[in-house]
């Protein structure tokens, strides 16, 4: 009886007020659909953000590898701009950044790349640009490591050093900081505080030849020739075909008064390609040091016609005839 008169006094209320009751159904169905249509635009605006971002990312990749991102690098795969040779892949990395920064202006890493072509063309005052651009858009160890290298180059070593302090500040384990900090303290004179530097650097980033090179390098500096042997050794163990550091390790062989050693790494440096004079040069001095003095006289030539022709290596005064 009290269930039948609660739903009589319910259809009452429904009939009298019926109107109302339908607007506000009509009005929830309303915000219903307009939710249902706002989140279809947010998930458009996602799609088409995300599709601009793989597109990005691919356009990005491509340049990189244009670049020789595989060669010579050190964390990130970011090149060394010298290690950028290839006239026709710098072209088509530069078409490939344009578009990648066309579809997305504010991406610090195109902006990085970009300043890595630009210093690869030499033209270091806009690289220095896309460089600082790249750090206001977001702050990256590489891209402060990047912009510390230019400016050693530019000759404004305090500066550099900042940045690259900067790097580490972001990133203590970033090898290229730390070996661009040894190349600054070097530039500097600091020959110790640059071999701490290249060794953390090498600690990092074990399988780089460059690194070890510029750790040898240091080492012979300092008069450590058995330390430099041993980086020389480890950087031709990475980069077998590099006659300039064949050249430096016959040099600390030589030193060393490792003599036939000397010559078996020197021959391998006047074997491959872009010879440097400074292999016949240190050549022909492990050939007399072994009585030999037609082939070392042949040696010698053969360095000169190639300082006559194309100066490639400058030889140390104590490698060029030593007495």
């Amino acid at each position: 009886m009290w269930a039948a008169y609660r739903l009589h006094a319910m259809l009452r209320f429904i009939k009298k007020h019926y109107q109302l009751l339908f607007g506000i159904t009509g009005a929830l169905f309303g915000l219903l659909g307009a939710l249902l249509g706002l989140l279809g635009y947010l998930d458009a605006r996602y799609l088409t953000r995300r599709a601009k971002i793989l597109e990005t990312s691919q356009l990005l990749a491509e340049a990189l590898d244009l670049m020789g991102g595989a060669q010579g690098t050190t964390s990130l795969s970011i090149p060394y701009p010298e290690s950028v040779k290839d006239v026709q892949n710098l072209e088509e990395a530069r078409r490939r950044l344009e578009r990648a920064l066309t579809i997305d202006s504010e991406s610090s890493v195109g902006h990085h790349l970009e300043g890595v072509y630009l210093h690869a063309m030499g033209k270091h005052d806009e690289a220095e640009r896309a460089y600082r651009h790249s750090l206001s858009l977001e702050e990256d160890a590489e891209v402060y490591s990047s912009l510390g290298a230019l400016l050693l180059e530019k000759r404004r070593t305090g500066e550099a050093v900042e940045y690259l302090e900067k790097a580490l500040v972001v990133d203590p384990l970033s090898a290229a900081a730390h070996f661009n900090l040894g190349l600054a303290c070097r530039a500097r004179g600091e020959l110790q505080k640059a071999e701490n530097y290249f060794g953390k650097s090498a600690q990092i980033e074990p399988f780089d030849a460059r690194i070890f090179t510029e750790l040898g390098s240091t080492r012979e500096e300092q008069g450590d020739f058995q330390g430099a042997e041993l980086a020389y050794r480890r950087s031709v163990a990475l980069e077998t075909e590099d006659a300039e550091v064949l050249v430096r390790l016959g040099r600390v062989l030589l030193i060393n008064g490792r003599t036939d050693e000397a010559m078996v790494v020197l021959r391998k440096a006047v074997s491959v390609e872009s010879v440097p004079a400074g292999a016949y040069y240190n050549l022909g001095n492990a050939l007399r040091r072994k009585g030999l003095g037609v082939e070392a006289k042949e040696a010698f030539r053969r360095g000169d016609e190639l300082i006559d022709t194309n100066f490639l290596f400058a030889a140390p005064a104590a490698s060029r005839r030593d007495g």
